[in-house]
C-alpha cells in the first residue's frame, strides 16, 4: 500500500465455496486521490451551526449471512450459548436514534430456493430452503435480531432482491413487517410505494432505495426499484420526497458499481450527484463488497451533502481482509432556525469481521487494538476515508431534538 497515489493489491480472493472466483494483482488507483495528502484522505467537514435540533443516523452495509454465519444467527437466536455475529456492535447501533442496513438476500419462509412451495424446516441452514450464494434466503428469526439490534430500516433493493421470486418480494416484506423494520426499494405490488419514511425525535426521513440489477432475474410483478433503468423517475420521486411537507430530509441507498472495486464507477458518481442536486441529503452506497471513498457534495442550489459510495459488507463470509474491513457510519442532523435538516457531522467507526473461525463476530476496532489484524485493517481503511473523521467504538447517545 502507499499513500498519496494510494494504490492497493488484491490477490487470491476466494469465493463462498473455496473456489477462486476472482484472482488480480492489478493495482487500483483510488478515487479523489489528488485530494489525499501525506496523511492520507482530506477530513470532511459541515457548516451547519451547533445549535437546533439533531438527530443521529447509523448506516451499515451488506447484511450478507452465508452458510456458517446463518447456522450461527439461527442458534443465537434461541441459546445463550452461541454469540451473535454482531453482538459486539449492537451498543452502536442502539445509540442511533435511526439505523440503517442493506438486507442482502429474502427473507421467504417455505420458499425453496428453484421457487416451489415446500416444507419449512425451520431456524436450519438446510442448503434448500433457506440458502446462501447463488441464491440467498434467510430464516425470518434473523430479523428480530436486527430489530433489537436498533436497525430500522433496511433495503431489499440489491442484486438478491427476486432470490425467490415474485412470492419471495411479497413474504419479505410480510416478514420484515412483523419484525417491526421498514424496507425501502421493494413492493408487494403497484399499489404500493417503494420508500420508507422513519420517524424519530421529530425528525422525518424519506429512505429511497434501489439496484442496478438483479442477477438477470426477471422482475415481472414490477416489484424492485432500479437506480439506472427509470433513472429520470426515480430522480422525480427524491425531488417530490424532499420537497413534501413534512418530510426533512432524502436518503438514497443504492445497491450499483462493480464488486470488489474499490472506486466508484462514473456512473456511480453521476447518479449520486444527480440524486443529490434532486434534493437528497445523502447517498449510501452498497454492493461492492468493500468499501470505497466518500465525498463531501455541494450541490446546485448550495447545500452541504454526502455521498459514501460503498459501505461495505457489514457481516458476511467472505474471507480475504479487503472484504472483512467496514464501518459503521454516523451522520448527524440538524435543523437550522429556518426549518431546513442539514448535515453537521459525518464520522465512521471501524469494523473487522473475523470469519476464519467459529465463532465468527464482528469486532469494532479502536486505534489501539489488540487484535493482530487490527493494524493491517486501519492501515487499509485510513487510504480510503480520512483518518480525522474515524471515531472511537463507544456507544455515546446520538443527539435527539432537543
Amino acid at each position: 500500500m502507499s499513500r498519496g497515489n494510494v494504490s492497493i493489491a488484491r490477490a487470491g480472493y476466494r469465493g463462498w465455496k473455496g473456489t477462486a472466483v476472482l484472482r488480480t494483482a492489478a493495482l487500483l488507483a483510488l478515487l479523489f486521490t489528488a485530494r489525499s495528502g501525506a496523511s492520507g484522505p482530506e477530513p470532511i467537514e459541515f457548516s451547519a451551526p451547533p445549535d437546533g435540533a439533531r438527530l443521529r443516523v447509523a448506516a451499515v452495509g451488506d447484511v450478507l449471512l452465508h452458510a456458517r454465519l446463518q447456522s450461527q444467527a439461527y442458534l443465537a437466536a434461541v441459546t445463550s450459548q452461541v454469540p451473535g455475529v454482531w453482538d459486539d456492535v449492537k451498543p452502536l447501533l442502539r445509540s442511533a436514534g435511526v439505523a440503517y442496513a442493506n438486507l442482502e438476500g429474502t427473507v421467504a419462509p417455505g420458499l425453496a430456493n428453484d421457487g416451489t412451495e415446500d416444507d419449512d424446516p425451520g431456524p436450519i441452514f438446510d442448503g434448500h430452503v433457506y440458502t446462501s450464494f447463488p441464491t440467498i434466503n434467510y430464516h425470518p428469526s434473523v430479523l428480530p435480531v436486527l430489530s433489537s439490534s436498533g436497525i430500522r430500516v433496511v433495503s431489499t433493493a440489491n442484486n438478491h432482491a427476486l432470490d425467490r421470486g415474485p412470492e419471495g418480494v411479497t413474504k419479505t416484506l410480510d416478514a420484515l413487517d412483523a419484525a417491526g423494520i421498514l424496507a425501502t426499494g421493494t413492493r408487494r405490488d403497484s399499489s404500493s410505494d417503494r420508500y420508507a419514511v422513519t420517524t424519530f425525535s421529530g425528525f422525518r426521513l424519506a429512505w429511497v432505495g434501489c439496484t442496478q440489477h438483479t442477477n438477470g432475474l426477471a422482475d415481472s410483478e414490477d416489484q424492485v426499484q432500479y437506480c439506472f433503468r427509470n433513472q429520470k423517475q426515480l430522480l422525480a420521486l427524491i425531488e417530490d420526497l424532499s420537497s413534501t411537507p413534512g418530510i426533512d430530509a432524502v436518503i438514497v441507498t443504492p445497491h450499483w458499481g462493480k464488486q470488489f472495486e474499490f472506486e466508484p464507477s462514473p456512473n456511480q458518481v453521476e447518479f449520486a450527484h444527480a440524486a443529490l442536486d434532486a434534493g437528497a441529503l445523502a447517498v449510501l452506497g452498497s454492493h461492492p463488497h468493500v468499501l470505497q471513498p466518500w465525498e463531501k457534495y455541494v450541490t446546485q442550489d448550495g447545500r452541504e451533502t454526502l455521498a459514501v459510495y460503498s459501505l461495505g459488507n457489514f457481516v458476511s463470509g467472505q474471507v480475504e481482509l479487503e472484504c472483512r474491513v467496514s464501518i459503521l457510519l454516523q451522520l448527524d442532523l440538524t435543523r437550522d432556525s429556518a426549518g431546513v435538516t442539514r448535515l453537521a457531522f459525518a464520522g465512521y467507526v471501524p469494523l473487522l469481521m473475523k470469519n476464519r473461525r467459529s465463532p465468527c463476530r464482528l469486532v469494532a476496532l479502536r486505534r489501539d487494538h489488540p487484535d493482530p489484524e487490527a493494524a493491517s485493517a486501519l492501515e487499509l481503511l485510513g487510504e480510503i476515508l480520512p483518518q480525522k473523521n474515524m471515531l472511537a467504538p463507544r456507544p455515546t447517545p446520538g443527539p435527539t431534538a432537543r
